[in-house]
């Protein structure tokens, strides 16, 4: 009894170490016996987002929410803009500009 599972562009996704789904566009081209498209490829780069492709190219984890506040104004402050919203929006109603350098 052999096992076959449906050939899809998230499964060759799996199969290739979470290669980017503009690279794997090209793997038709290039592979024989792959019966999933180009445009396959291409369509789910634009509607699916792979969490574990989003986790694995992050260079470090976000850090811990904080709850220190300034005290004084123009007072140094950090941001990491790669913060949850969740957790930044429950001290603000609302996204500041700020400069960064």
């Amino acid at each position: 009894m052999t096992a076959t599972a449906k050939e899809t562009a998230e499964l060759w996704n799996m199969r290739y170490g979470h290669m980017g789904y503009d690279s794997m566009a090209k793997l038709p081209s290039i592979v024989t016996r792959i019966s999933v498209t180009a445009e396959q490829f291409k369509k789910v780069a634009n509607d699916n987002i792979c969490e574990t492709c989003v986790t694995s190219k992050q260079s470090r984890l976000p850090f811990a929410c904080s709850q220190s506040k300034t005290s004084q104004p123009l007072e140094l402050v950090h941001i990491d803009s790669n913060c949850c919203t969740a957790c930044c929006t429950r001290y603000s109603t609302s996204w500041g500009k700020f400069a960064s350098d």
